[in-house]
This record gives C-alpha cells, sequence and structure tokens, in this order.
C-alpha cells in the first residue's frame, strides 16, 4: 500500500498499481488534514481490486487533479465519521469489474464534492452489485454535504437485476430518515445510464430531509431521473430530458414500515421527451408542484394516495396521454385539499382528480386536449371522479377550449360524476361542488356534465357544444346566469341516456341564443323551478319527458317552431308569465305548445282543451299557432296533464289537430278556437 502523511503533489506522469493486496485500499491517507495534488496524473489499476478501493481517506482530507482509470472501487472511508472532505476536479474513467463505483463515502458531513468527471463503468455480466457514480451513505449520517458541477456519464450494468445509478444518496441501515440531512446536489450532468433490466436506470436516488437537487441536468436515463424518499426537500430547475419518470418522490419504508413523504416542492423545473410520467408522485402530504415546464412526454403530473397536494402554475404541452394530470387514492381513503391552480396544458391530455373533498381547480387553461389512449373515443378536458367520493369543490375561472372529437361519447369540457351514477348512494358521494366563472368553447359533447347532488353553477360561458350544461341527481342545485351559445342542448336536466332521478333544480337567469334542438329539456326531473331564462332557437324552446311538478316563471322563448312540448307527464307542470314569441308551425307536428301521450283522443278532451284555452291569462302571445300531432290523455279519458291555471294569453288562436280519434272515428279536423 501507498501511504500519505503530509500534503503531497504528484508529477504528472502514470502510475500503476496493481492492487493485488487482499485487503486494505492501495492508497491510504495516513493522517488527517492531508491534501493529496495529482497534478494531472493517472492512477492507473488492473480492474481487479474487486470490493477494495483505490484510496482510503480520512478527516479533512482533500484529493484534486487525478486521473483514477481502470478500477472498480475508488475512494472510499471506513465507517468511522469523518468530515472536511473536498473530492475536486478528478476523472474516474474506464471501470470494469463488479462493485463499480468511483466515490463511497460513508457517515460523512461537512464535506464538498465538485467538478468531478465520472464515465464509462461497465460490470460484469456476473456481478450482483449496481453500478454507481456517487455514493454517500448514513452509516450512520450524512449532513451538510455540497456535491456540485460534476459529470456522469455512460453507466452500465450488464447483470440482470441491477442498476445503473448515477448518485446514492441515502441511509441503508433501516435508521431515522433524518440521518440523511442538509445535502445540497447542484450544476451536475447525468447522462448515458441503463442497465441490461429495462428501466434500472437512476440519475439521484436519494433518501433524506431538508436536501436541495437544483440545476442539474438529467438525460437519456433508462429508468428515472430523481427518485426521492423523504421530507422537506426541494426540487428546483431541473432539466431532465429522455428519461421514462423524471421526477419521483416516494413514500419512505423505514424499518419495514411505510410513511408519507410530506413538505416537498418540486418547483421550475424542464421535464422534456419523458416517456411514462414527468412528475410522479406516491404516498405524499403537503407535496407543492408549481412552475414546471413539462413538455413532450406521456403522462406529466400523477399522484397517488396523497393529502394537501398544490399542483401551480405549471406550463404542460404535448403530452399525449389522456390525462396528463392524474391526482386519485386507490385505497379507498379520500385525499383531502387539492388544490390545481393557474396551471396550463395544451395540445396533451386533460386532467383527472378522482376521491377527493376540499378541491380548488381554479384559473386553468386547457386547451386541445388529446384523445384518451387508453379509450379512444372519450376525451375530456377536466375529469372529477367521484370514486367512492368528491366533495366540496370550487371549479372556477378556469379555461377550456377544443375538446373535439370526430365521433363517441367525448369531448366534455368538465365531467363530474361517480364511476357507477345509476346507484343513488354513489350519485350522493358527488356533493356540494361549486362551478363558476368558467369559459368553454368547443367541447364538442358537453360543456359541463354534472352527476351528483348540491351543486351551484353560475355564470359560465360556454359555446359551440352539443349540450351546453346536463346535470342529474338531487340536492339544493342552482344553475344561476350562465351563457350558452350554439349549443344544441342547452340545459339538459336529467340526460335520458342516464335515465337518473332528477330533482330540486333552479334555473335562473340564464341565457340561451341559437339553440338548435332543446332549449331548456328535461328528463324523469320534477320540483324544480326555471325562472326568467331568455332562450333563441330553432326547434323546441322548452322540452318535458316523462317530468311533473316543476314551474316556469317569466321565461322567454323566441323564434322556435314549438315553444313548449311535454311527452307523458305524469305531474302538472306550472307556467306563469311566460313569453312566447315568433312561434310557427312548420310542418303538422309543430306549434308553440304541444301535448301529447299514449291515449285515446275523445270529444270531451277537445272540449276541455278548447276551454282552457280560451280561459288562459297573463302576457299575451301574438300570432301563436298551437297544435301538435296528438292532443291525447291517458284511457280513462282525463284531461292532458297540462295545468289548467297556466298564465299564458293567445290572441288570434288556430288550433289543428291531426290524426285523433272523435267519437271512436278516425278523422282529420281543423278548428279555431277564439
Amino acid at each position: 500500500n501507498f501511504l500519505f502523511n503530509e500534503n503531497t503533489v504528484l508529477c504528472r506522469q502514470a502510475y500503476q498499481f496493481n492492487g493485488t493486496n487482499s485487503v486494505g485500499a492501495i492508497l491510504q491517507m495516513n493522517t488527517t488534514g492531508v491534501v493529496l495534488d495529482c497534478n494531472g496524473a493517472y492512477i492507473v489499476g488492473n480492474g481487479s481490486t474487486g470490493s477494495r478501493p483505490a484510496m482510503f481517506i480520512k478527516h479533512n482530507t482533500t484529493i484534486k487533479n487525478c486521473n483514477f482509470w481502470n478500477y472498480s472501487n475508488n475512494i472510499a472511508t471506513s465507517n468511522s465519521a469523518i468530515g472536511g472532505v473536498n473530492i475536486l476536479n478528478n476523472n474516474f474513467t474506464h471501470f470494469r469489474g463488479t462493485n463499480l463505483r468511483a466515490i463511497r463515502l460513508d457517515n460523512i458531513s461537512n464535506s464538498v464534492y465538485a467538478n468531478n468527471i465520472i464515465g464509462d463503468f461497465i460490470s460484469n455480466s456476473d456481478s450482483s452489485e449496481s453500478v454507481y457514480g456517487i455514493v454517500l451513505l448514513g452509516r450512520p449520517n450524512i449532513r451538510n454535504m455540497i456535491v456540485e458541477n460534476n459529470t456522469i456519464k455512460g453507466l452500465y450494468a450488464n447483470a440482470g437485476g441491477t442498476a445503473a445509478i448515477g448518485m446514492y444518496i441515502q441511509n441503508n441501515d433501516n435508521l431515522p430518515i433524518d440521518t440523511v440531512s442538509n445535502v445540497t446536489v447542484t450544476g451536475n450532468i447525468i447522462q448515458n445510464l441503463s442497465s441490461i433490466t429495462a428501466l434500472n436506470g437512476r440519475g439521484i436516488s436519494h433518501l433524506g430531509v431538508n436536501s436541495t437537487f437544483q440545476r442539474n441536468n438529467l438525460s437519456d436515463i433508462d429508468g428515472g431521473g430523481i427518485i426521492s424518499y423523504g421530507d422537506y426537500n426541494y426540487f428546483y430547475n431541473n432539466t431532465i430530458i429522455n428519461i421514462s419518470q423524471g421526477i419521483i418522490v416516494d413514500y419512505t419504508p423505514i424499518g419495514g414500515v411505510s410513511r408519507l413523504s410530506s413538505h416537498n416542492i418540486i418547483r421550475q423545473n424542464n421535464l422534456l421527451n419523458n416517456t411514462a410520467y414527468g412528475i410522479y408522485a406516491i404516498n405524499v402530504s403537503n407535496l407543492t408542484i408549481s412552475f414546471n415546464n413539462i413538455t413532450n412526454g406521456n403522462s406529466s403530473i400523477y399522484v397517488l394516495n396523497g393529502n394537501n397536494i398544490n399542483v401551480l402554475y405549471n406550463n404542460i404541452t404535448n403530452c399525449y396521454d389522456n390525462m396528463t394530470v392524474f391526482i386519485e387514492r386507490d385505497d379507498g381513503i379520500e385525499q383531502q385539499n387539492i388544490s390545481v391552480i393557474g396551471n396550463r396544458i395544451i395540445n396533451s391530455g386533460g386532467i383527472t382528480i378522482r376521491n377527493a373533498s376540499y378541491v380548488y381547480f381554479i384559473n386553468n387553461t386547457i386547451d386541445n386536449p388529446l384523445d384518451t389512449l387508453s379509450s379512444p373515443g372519450y376525451n375530456i378536458g377536466v375529469l372529477f371522479n367521484g370514486v367512492p367520493v368528491m366533495q366540496h369543490v370550487l371549479i372556477q375561472g378556469n379555461n377550456i377550449s377544443n375538446v373535439a372529437l370526430p365521433s363517441g361519447s367525448g369531448g366534455r369540457g368538465i365531467l363530474i360524476s361517480s364511476l357507477n351514477y345509476f346507484l343513488t348512494a354513489s350519485r350522493d358521494s358527488v356533493n356540494n361542488v361549486t362551478i363558476i366563472n368558467n369559459v368553454i368553447k368547443n367541447a364538442t359533447f358537453s360543456g359541463i356534465s354534472f352527476i351528483g347532488k348540491n351543486v351551484n353553477i353560475s355564470n359560465n360561458n360556454i359555446t359551440y357544444s352539443l349540450k351546453g350544461i346536463a346535470v342529474g341527481g338531487n340536492g339544493i342545485n342552482y344553475i344561476y346566469k350562465n351563457f350558452i351559445n350554439n349549443a344544441s342542448y342547452g340545459i339538459l336536466i336529467g340526460e335520458s341516456a342516464y335515465n337518473i332521478p332528477t330533482y330540486n333544480y333552479s334555473a335562473i337567469d340564464n341565457v340561451i341564443p341559437n339553440a338548435s334542438m332543446y332549449g331548456i329539456s328535461l328528463y324523469n326531473s320534477t320540483n324544480s323551478s326555471f325562472i326568467s331564462n331568455v332562450v333563441n332557437g330553432s326547434h323546441i324552446g322548452l322540452f318535458l319527458n316523462h317530468s311533473g311538478n316543476n314551474s316556469f316563471v317569466s321565461n322567454n322563448f323566441t323564434s322556435f317552431k314549438v315553444g313548449v312540448s311535454e311527452v307523458n307527464s305524469y305531474m302538472a307542470n306550472y307556467y306563469y308569465s311566460n313569453n312566447l314569441s315568433n312561434i310557427g308551425i312548420y310542418d303538422y307536428a309543430f306549434g308553440s305548445v304541444e301535448l301529447y301521450s299514449d291515449g285515446q283522443i275523445n270529444k270531451e278532451t277537445i272540449a276541455w282543451f278548447r276551454n282552457q284555452l280560451n280561459n288562459l291569462s297573463g302576457n299575451p302571445f301574438d300570432n301563436i299557432v298551437v297544435g301538435g300531432k296528438r292532443v291525447a290523455v291517458n284511457s280513462s279519458g282525463l284531461p292532458p296533464q297540462w295545468n289548467s291555471s297556466a298564465n299564458i294569453s293567445l290572441n288570434n288562436i288556430g288550433c289543428s289537430f291531426f290524426n285523433i280519434y272523435y267519437n271512436t272515428t278516425y278523422m282529420t279536423s281543423y278548428a279555431n278556437i277564439k
């Protein structure tokens, strides 16, 4: 062995050390406080040192300007606590064999590793050890370390089940997590790490607390970029390119017991071309993901089983998975306090939040979310999925556009429901939701879809959707002052496709111009109120199917073929002071009021209908034609289920009946009712 007892400067030449001894290091610091300046000299091994390090160092040692070549295990310490170590401006290259690592230091503090170059490491195919660049192992402590401006390139693990790891900063002995603390890793370049086992490359693997990872550049790693287990760690301004998973924050298995990783911040990182996840976090609490740029990847942000999660002001573009941001729990416990604010997501998948309460989704921009890869034809801007719960949700000030599909049931701007909304208990798990001041444009299937209870949908601007607002469920619900333009169906209360009993909705002061099919539609709906809505369109202003005991007050329906159409109403609906104008009859099927069900017509029914028209009062409707295909009653001959006291006045009424039964004789007739 070669011993250093004092500060030494080597001549600039190659020094060959064969390393034939079975114990100890080849080069050893024999005392503390030694500076070894290799002055560019080469320390050359024969690759046969195995687990023996090339150099053992002690307290307050500096190693600089050395070129280590053809070793397997280089600078190391014993398990005795040391500090004040500086490893600077060294090259570690062409390592072959087993147990490959450039620097391994245990139980160390207050030290600096800077400007070193590590690369061209290839392990033997029979090696049981992974390949490492820098190893800081807390036995028991690693504290107050600086690892900066190092370059690690070209590590390859050639044995099955082993990994290639650029930096390994952990405690391996199940000690408390805070035994690794205050480590700063900054300005490093880590590239081209891979293993014969797929996805077993890791740029930085860390377990500890109060550590900072900033301005590092990681690329072309077959696996994870930065993987951290711990608390109060800060990931800032790193660039991560061409890696399966960019930044991973995971739970911490200490002593065989898993615990949440908490109070970590992932901020202002650049993640490009990452094929699985840009940012992946599992079993976390108090996590903030903010101001990151994520481009050309798969799923950009995935958070599983967390509480107190903040996803803020991230910029996400061209990420092609169906749900670019996914926040959920899969353990049956609801996550709480989820804030998704100010994010910009362009040409990427949408956002899914599942099984959560106290959710704040505010001021996000989502443009052209892509079709799902796993379920094509079901494109969604934002999905809130109550499995098993979704409650106390605020969705405010978001801009969602171009949620488009050529076909299928996709193209939804905002969808909030439980997974199995046909079950009452499952529907009720979606509760206390506020959707206000959002702008939704070109969502081909629906602007806002909600199935649950106790929702407030107010002051939203929805344009160019098949369905503007579609809701189902119960509770105390408000649809207030929304502007819905160029929708085939403006507001749908209880979609027929779901056959969900829907009640206790109040739709007030909504403006619905250019509704090409139904302005307002009710299916299987009761006990709802519609007040002062302004609806303009071309087909039917108000359509009711299997709906009763609803109130319509001071609404304005204009330019429809049919003003009001009721089908199979099982209870009376109530109309007060509504205004129908410019309602025309275009063929025998259309008029301003259309009443029909499955039953026969008799002369008493016609007399009753004539009497109701003659006794209507309220705001006048000029030049109105009242008619329909069938004016019908049930088999007992009772009057049509249309409220007899509706406050409507009709002047110069024409009433046409087609295909009716009168005195059991089929006839076609026309009657004028004054």
